[in-house]
């Protein structure tokens, strides 16, 4: 009898530890989207020299992959502006010199009951 209660709570262990496992193993791949994703953005705001409209572009990228960016832009002028909708207008005479990306996701692990907003930074100049 003694086995069976054993051999039961054995596998009711390894249940457990394979849905955390999954969880988590999901977890890490919506983390490494992100980084990815900010990379990428980071890269196209280099190669277009900070484009309004590949600037905008992004902002509706990060919605249809389920991300929210906050964009910080350095002007020449010495200004920095934050957005975070889209809609961005450069100030006349000004043109940027470096921005500042937040890719912000949430993390879930829901067998655990951990829910968390988390950012990722990365400044390009």
């Amino acid at each position: 009898m003694q086995q069976v209660i054993e051999g039961m709570m054995g596998l009711f262990f390894l249940i457990v530890l394979t849905f955390t496992g999954i969880e988590i193993a999901g977890a890490l791949v919506e983390a490494s989207e992100a980084q990815a994703f900010k990379v990428e953005i980071m890269e196209r705001l280099e190669d277009c020299n900070y484009d309004v409209d590949v600037i905008n572009g992004c902002f509706r990228e990060a919605q249809l992959h389920g991300f929210r960016i906050t964009l910080r832009l350095y002007y020449s002028n010495g200004n920095m502006q934050n957005y975070q909708m889209g809609n961005v207008r450069l100030p006349e005479g000004c043109y940027v010199t470096g921005a500042q990306v937040a890719v912000k996701y949430n993390l879930e692990i829901p067998f655990l009951k951990i829910r968390k907003a988390v950012s990722i930074t990365g400044i390009t100049l």
